[in-house]
């Protein structure tokens, strides 16, 4: 706090110096302004930070949505928000500690010592409390108990609009283990109207241990990125395991990767791994000579070159593609 450009003239933070627990809000209680934005604590400076969020491919960016203003901020100092969750209203829940000093003893400095004394920020202790941040004329709904829904109910939730109604039918489903519901989960992730429900049942199939490779070559090439990136992250593990199945994804990797989606080819460059050299190489050189000029694709393909780093690089300078490129 004694540094310069830390604090303001009365003592309040420029800079965010303990951002904690930032979430992506997933519900459908805000306004649609606010779904898919990230909220993110910062207990020193007693506030909440909204940061609206754009998506271009793969990028990802933040701005924010009421400069000058927070999302919630509080004059009272012993304001702590330091988790944030949403629950089954869609409301946003904040764990606040609620206490003056919240600095590790081994780290009070003469300054935050002279200046918790000044203020009274000792007392009290044992205040910590929960608050529920919901719209003007909120009414909540009538909760549904989802442990007491049937495997089929919660198969048809995994499509819910609301995230933690997705998250929880996603974990009752995988705790059950219900073999029975493997075919209405299959049949969601290959032909379900909403994209997160697919994506939601895939993982839940993982979560079952239930692998079908011949659904999951089926979805590869999606026509929704995402549906397409999980089935080939869910391939992984199983082509490790089988020198076939490998060789197979491989080659149908290298047929098909210039027609999937920017965000696919970063997927398909981080899963490049699991594949033999002599098919990953040569992938893993096309998307470096289309895809290479973004910096989040280089460090993928890096990432995928452990112990073959000098064998591609002579691959590159061979490549007519690199020694003409400016």
């Amino acid at each position: 706090g004694y540094i310069p450009g830390t604090l303001d003239s009365t003592g309040r933070l420029l800079e965010f110096t303990a951002a904690c627990s930032p979430l992506v809000y997933r519900g459908t209680t805000f306004p649609k302004t606010h779904q898919g934005n990230v909220f993110v604590c910062e207990p020193s400076g007693n506030l909440i930070k909204r940061n609206g969020v754009e998506k271009k491919g793969f990028l990802v960016s933040a701005y924010d949505p009421h400069p000058g203003k927070e999302f919630l901020a509080s004059a009272d100092e012993r304001f702590r928000p330091v988790h944030l969750t949403t629950g089954l209203d869609g409301g946003l829940y904040i764990a606040d500690m609620y206490r003056g000093l919240i600095q590790h003893g081994a780290y009070v400095t003469p300054y935050l010592r002279e200046q918790t004394i000044s203020r009274k920020l000792t007392q009290p202790i044992h205040r910590g409390r929960i608050w529920r941040v919901v719209p003007d004329n909120w009414k909540p709904s009538k909760p549904k108990k989802l442990s007491k829904a049937t495997s089929e109910e919660l198969v048809a939730n995994l499509s819910h609009p609301d995230g933690w109604q997705r998250d929880i039918a996603q974990r009752l489903l995988v705790e059950r283990n219900d073999k029975q519901m493997t075919g209405s989960l299959e049949e969601l992730a290959l032909n379900g109207e909403n994209n997160l429900g697919r994506f939601h049942a895939l993982w839940t199939l993982e979560g079952m241990k239930w692998a079908n490779t011949a659904l999951l070559f089926k979805l590869l090439f999606d026509k929704n990125a995402l549906v397409g990136s999980t089935a080939l992250r869910l391939l992984e593990p199983i082509v490790q395991k089988d020198k076939t199945i490998r060789e197979k994804l491989g080659t149908v990797l290298l047929a098909g990767w210039e027609q999937t989606p920017i965000e696919q080819v970063l997927q398909i460059a981080l899963s490049a791994r699991v594949l033999d050299p002599q098919m990953a190489q040569p992938l893993l050189l096309g998307i470096v000579e289309k895809c290479g000029s973004y910096p989040l694709i280089r460090d993928a393909v890096l990432s995928s070159l452990s112990n073959q780093e000098f064998a591609f690089l002579e691959r590159l300078l061979k490549s007519s593609h690199w020694q003409t490129a400016q």
